[in-house]
């Protein structure tokens, strides 16, 4: 009588128990893997904003000159007394108009579509949101969804000191929140140059802030996000909240 080695095989006990580790690993790993990849498409997509604007202004410069000599709507009153006009929209189009749409692919001119793809709510903090635009607000669309809003600096009595550029990565997709989808950039005039906000700023200042990223509760709360990811090197460290 031949003798016949028995083979080994798991039980179903043992395969059961092995795919319930295999799930409990993956339900401790996958969160991290989701948040690690949206860090970087995140950081991927403002890099590419960045390229695109900034490739603009150089060749907006090759045709108009150093930004210096840019029509920035200089002087206009920040505080116009009743009855007067209020031309900041009308300055903002022109702006947008000269110096960027012709170097630019533009989808869409928010300016004169005011449908919810170019105006939607901003949630800036935690309870704070913000419907736009307003008087000082001016959008367009490139690169198929990302929505660009010019806002003149007014730290000053007049305008034309500078231009922060908002830019939504993913336009009306949600967060729509500061410092995860929309980032800010300043446009300095005196500088001729367009830099992640908060540029010059301490990373500590960046991050914990009056317009740091963990600021929460102010309507400045997340300003100079993109300025953190720049000084660490183009990425989203763990400190930085998500």
């Amino acid at each position: 009588m031949t003798n016949r080695k028995k083979k080994a095989a798991f039980t179903l006990a043992e395969v059961l128990i092995t795919l319930g580790i295999i799930g409990i690993v993956a339900a401790m790993t996958l969160p991290t893997l989701i948040t690690d990849y949206q860090k970087k498409a995140t950081v991927n997509q403002l890099k590419v904003v960045y390229s695109i604007l900034s490739q603009a202004i150089v060749r907006a410069q090759t045709d108009y000159g150093d930004m210096s000599e840019w029509d920035f709507g200089s002087g206009m009153d920040m505080h116009p007394g009743e009855g007067e006009p209020v031309d900041v929209n009308d300055s903002l189009k022109n702006f947008a108009h000269k110096y960027f749409f012709p170097y630019i692919k533009v989808i869409a001119d928010c300016g004169t579509n005011n449908d919810m793809y170019c105006n939607y709510p901003i949630s800036i903090s935690s309870g704070i949101t913000t419907e736009q635009p307003s008087i000082n607000d001016y959008r367009f669309i490139i690169n198929n969804s990302m929505v660009v809003r010019l806002i003149y600096d007014n730290n000053g009595e007049t305008y034309g000191y500078g231009i922060f550029m908002w830019v939504d990565i993913n336009g009306p997709q949600k967060p729509n929140k500061y410092g995860r989808d929309l980032f800010c950039f300043y446009l300095d005039r005196s500088k001729e140059a367009l830099y992640p906000f908060g540029r010059g700023q301490t990373r500590e200042n960046m991050l914990n802030g009056f317009r740091g990223c963990n600021n929460p509760g102010s309507w400045h709360a997340g300003q100079w996000c993109a300025g953190l990811i720049e000084y660490d090197g183009w990425e989203i460290k763990d400190d930085y909240p998500w």
